[in-house]
Formats: structure tokens, C-alpha cells, sequence
């Protein structure tokens, strides 16, 4: 499945070519000319992402950040692009990212009765939160540990063929990890910040932290040192967890 982003700017008012330039930007589409028509961006949109649909059994995934943004009529640029792929034999599954007026959108959508973009784009609501406690850390890990294969092993295998063996798993690093974030959290706080919860953190700061710690320490890095209390702690810096406690 071809993968592809686009960004909603703030607008006040719906202009199909300013919705299209919008979305050719982000993909990166040479716009021949300022002169340039709505229609015919359009057609650049739906012939770049046919190309990028061909080597990926003709499906893509299209994230649009800031969903939040959009006003009704940008939902009708949207399906247009949708149903001419649809004819052209390309699926196009779309992930809306946006705030909680999304719900209310979506009601909004329902009681004027305009149920295709509701079949086409809001079908379900996933509410994205933090990862917190203890437990959710843990059931991240095992992730590494038992679903997530590199060359048809767990990729925790794969990076700590050694440890693994001798009955380690990520998983058994959940206190540690807690501890780390405990020692960041506090010390960015102090006097100055009160976290409802010290355990929580975004899931992108724990994945990266986790992937550091694999490159850093498994067998292509240091050749497999198992991670301690204090590497959790200068991963999770180092991937910027600490500057984003910074912005709360």
C-alpha cells in the first residue's frame, strides 16, 4: 500500500485550487504554472497518486494532519479525488487526524444528510491518548518481544539473539522504562510543572526510544548490551521527550 501525507491549512473559506495547491505541495508535484486551474490540479493529484498506487496493488493510504481544519466543501474536493480512483480501479483509504470537533463534524455531516463522506472518511473514531502506567508499557514491549518479525523472528531476537535466548525480553524493561520517564518528568517539574500522571508519555517518544535503545545496544550497535535504568533515561532525551515535557 502506497503511503502519502497532507496538511490542512487554517482557511476560512473553501477554494477548491487552494485545497488541490495544498495537497501538491505536500506531495511534492511540480505545478507547471501559476495560471493553473483547480480542475486540472486535480488531475495531477489523480495521476500521481495512480503512478503511486500501480507498484502497491493499487491501494494508498492518505494521512490528512490537521482534518480538524477542513470545512464541508474540502470534503468534496476530497471525494472528488476518491471516486475518480475509485473508477480507475485505485482504493483510496483515508486516515483523518484532527482535534475532537471531528466528532461534531461528523454530526454535523449526518443530520444533512450527506452520508458519503461520512461511508468515505468517518466511518470510524480511533481517540488517540498517551501511553500510561506501567502495564501499557509493558504491552508496547512485548510488541518487540512476540508480533513485530524482521527475517521471520521477533525483532527483540533479532537485535539480542544471546539475551533473548537466555530468557530476556523487552518486556521485562517496563519498570525501568517507568523509571526513567519518573526521573525525567520530575526533574523537568520541579516547582514548576505538576503532572497528573508521571507515567505518561506520547507512543512516538516510546517507540523511538525503544528503536534507539535496539540500534544502540543490540547486535549491529554495541553488540548486544542488555539497557539499563539510565540508557532508558538518555534515550528518552535523546529522542526529544524531555523538550516536549518542556512545551506543556
Amino acid at each position: 500500500m502506497a503511503i502519502e501525507k497532507t496538511i490542512v491549512e487554517s482557511h476560512k473559506q473553501s477554494q477548491q485550487k487552494s485545497f488541490y495547491s495544498e495537497m501538491c505541495e505536500c506531495f511534492g508535484i511540480d505545478v507547471p504554472n501559476k495560471n493553473i486551474t483547480g480542475s486540472q490540479l486535480r488531475s495531477l493529484i489523480i495521476e500521481y497518486l495512480m503512478r503511486a498506487a500501480r507498484s502497491h496493488s493499487n491501494r494508498v493510504l492518505l494521512i490528512v494532519d490537521e482534518a480538524s481544519l477542513m470545512l464541508d466543501f474540502d470534503y468534496h474536493y476530497l471525494m472528488d479525488i476518491y471516486n475518480r480512483l475509485e473508477y480507475f480501479g485505485v482504493s483510496l483509504i483515508c486516515i483523518l487526524v484532527g482535534t475532537e470537533h471531528m466528532a461534531e463534524q461528523k454530526k454535523h455531516f449526518r443530520n444533512i444528510g450527506e452520508n458519503q463522506i461520512i461511508g468515505r472518511f468517518m466511518v470510524n473514531e480511533f481517540v488517540f491518548r498517551p501511553v500510561a502506567g506501567i502495564n501499557e508499557i509493558r504491552e508496547v514491549l512485548r510488541g518487540f518481544d512476540r508480533d513485530i518479525m524482521y527475517k521471520d523472528v521477533p525483532l527483540t531476537y533479532d537485535m539480542f539473539p544471546v539475551n533473548y535466548s537466555n530468557g530476556k525480553r523487552l518486556a521485562q524493561e517496563a519498570e525501568n522504562i517507568a523509571e526513567a520517564i519518573k526521573k525525567i518528568v520530575f526533574d523537568v517539574g520541579k516547582g514548576k510543572v505538576k503532572m497528573s500522571n508521571p507515567l505518561s508519555i506520547q507512543m512516538q517518544y516510546l517507540i523511538m526510544a525503544i528503536e534507539l535503545v535496539m540500534r544502540q545496544h543490540g547486535k549491529y550497535g554495541k553488540g548486544e548490551t542488555w539497557p539499563c535504568k539510565d540508557d532508558w533515561i538518555n534515550a528518552l532525551n535523546m529522542v526529544g521527550f524531555k523538550e516536549a515535557l518542556l512545551c506543556i
